[in-house]
């Protein structure tokens, strides 16, 4: 049972993370990052 909860958890960050271009599970911090950068090109409004 709560092997399938960590796998549920897993792809849910993973998809988020890959939105931003950012790697998979370490890229969760830098991904906060590239968003401040992005919302200023514009490019995550469009997306969102």
């Amino acid at each position: 049972m709560q092997e399938q909860a960590t796998r549920i958890e897993t792809p849910a960050t993973g998809v988020a993370e890959n939105d931003d271009g950012t790697r998979r599970g370490e890229g969760a911090p830098s991904a906060a990052l590239s968003k401040s950068v992005r919302t200023k090109q514009g490019k995550i409004l469009a997306r969102c």
